[in-house]
């Protein structure tokens, strides 16, 4: 039986991140574009917004459909790494209080419910890393199975700060959203208030913590081996802010904070009414 619930509540997060993908993936591509142009070109991200609304945009979204699998994976490896870092011991004085034990137990939880999130999504950095090297590809030629014989097995550039980016990112949309939504549910702004709120600061704090990994992960899977094979992340790094100052690593944050923001409330809310109807 309860293999039966865990199994239906990975269903349910899969499609629930699949229903809002046409909601932020636009905000997405805009923001992929900006990135990887942004040491050539000087074109703002609201127009490369505009060109992702055209129909021709979707030629690239099959590989970011193909990272959705991927979500109850994070969901599921979460609740793992939660229970087992809850297990682990604590060692209290002799001179502790029963209210300082309280205390100190849920500083511990709190600890072992964020620390998940972000491990968990540090684990699906390499196949994120594999699918954005061919998406930013496709992007760029606008075909896709030519952008994958193209990219070949030149894969795994930027994976470090890739691997970061989506532990930054899963702590937003299965850690930090739920406990603000929580918090916020105890007041009387009233229920949709409390879940567009609540979007906020995770959205925030998930797009400033994850932009400069992004960039640098985006601009190592666009420039390929091929073009410069010994450029480490570190020149990548020393390049952006030579040509861009310290704010080139936030290249993009507009369009980034927008898919986060949209795609955190609405996976959330969504993944609500799954749990109560499916």
């Amino acid at each position: 039986m309860e293999l039966y619930k865990q199994h239906k509540d990975y269903i349910r997060v899969q499609a629930a991140s699949l229903t809002v993908m046409m909601g932020w993936y636009p905000f997405y591509y805009a923001k992929l574009q900006k990135e990887v142009t942004a040491v050539t070109k000087n074109v703002s991200s609201y127009n490369y917004l505009k060109a992702g609304l055209k129909p021709g945009f979707f030629r690239s979204m099959i590989i970011p459909l193909a990272f959705q699998p991927v979500f109850p994976v994070v969901f599921g490896i979460s609740n793992i790494i939660e229970k087992k870092l809850c297990m682990f011991p604590i060692v209290y004085s002799a001179n502790t209080t029963f209210e300082e034990k309280l205390k100190i137990q849920h500083i511990n939880s709190n600890i072992a419910y964020f620390s998940s999130k972000f491990i968990a999504g540090c684990a699906t950095g390499p196949f994120a890393n594999v699918l954005m090297t061919y998406q930013i590809s496709a992007q760029n030629t606008g075909k896709l199975l030519p952008a994958i014989r193209t990219v070949g097995l030149d894969v795994y550039r930027g994976i470090i700060p890739m691997t970061l980016r989506n532990g930054f990112f899963a702590l937003g949309i299965f850690g930090l959203y739920p406990f603000f939504e929580k918090t916020l549910n105890k007041t009387n702004i009233g229920e949709i208030p409390s879940a567009l709120a609540a979007g906020i600061i995770p959205a925030l704090v998930s797009s400033t913590l994850t932009m400069p990994f992004d960039n640098v992960a985006t601009q190592r899977q666009s420039i390929g081996a091929k073009i410069a094979p010994n450029r480490s992340t570190f020149e990548v790094i020393s390049n952006i802010i030579k040509l861009n100052g310290y704010r080139g690593l936030f290249i993009g944050g507009a369009m980034r904070f927008c898919s986060t923001y949209i795609e955190i409330v609405a996976f959330n809310q969504v993944l609500k009414l799954y749990q109560q109807y499916l």
